[in-house]
């Protein structure tokens, strides 16, 4: 499966009609399915990995793991819009009780590391139900609620 080289082409074979069946959904689709389905279409054209690559800006890895998808799957997984991994920090909220808000509320204020009340701070705002990931690093900006 993996080529030696990244201007070579691989071992994928298209019949008329899979390339027919991979234009009609290109040209029907938008946004990340459609780049995925360009992979495709360049390389049943016969199109180079390198060509592939310069033009959709992938890796030659993703465009393998594309090609990969489609022989094992077919098309369909391919068209689907949302496939972007694996969420690596979940959207839930974190239920406190009043009791453990006032807690983390004082830690924060008498934290006496930048770190550690940081840390008070996200668990304030997970436990908010609001995006924590993007806190000030600086110490100063780090006010108590």
């Amino acid at each position: 499966m993996k080529p030696t080289r990244a201007n070579r082409t691989g071992r994928y074979a298209f019949t008329a009609e899979e390339k027919a069946k991979i234009d009609a959904a290109y040209q029907a689709a938008s946004g990340l399915a459609r780049r995925r389905l360009e992979v495709l279409r360049l390389y049943a054209q016969g199109e180079t990995y390198a060509y592939i690559i310069k033009t959709t800006a992938y890796s030659e890895t993703t465009i393998l793991k594309i090609l990969r998808r489609y022989d094992e799957d077919g098309l369909d997984p391919i068209c689907d819009e949302p496939y972007t991994g694996k969420r690596k920090y979940p959207a839930t909220r974190f239920e406190f009780t009043a009791a453990e808000i006032a807690e983390l509320k004082e830690g924060c204020k008498k934290a006496a590391k930048p770190h550690v009340a940081r840390r008070f701070k996200a668990l304030l705002l997970r436990s908010e139900g609001k995006p924590w990931l993007k806190l000030p690093r600086r110490p100063d900006s780090l006010k108590p609620i």
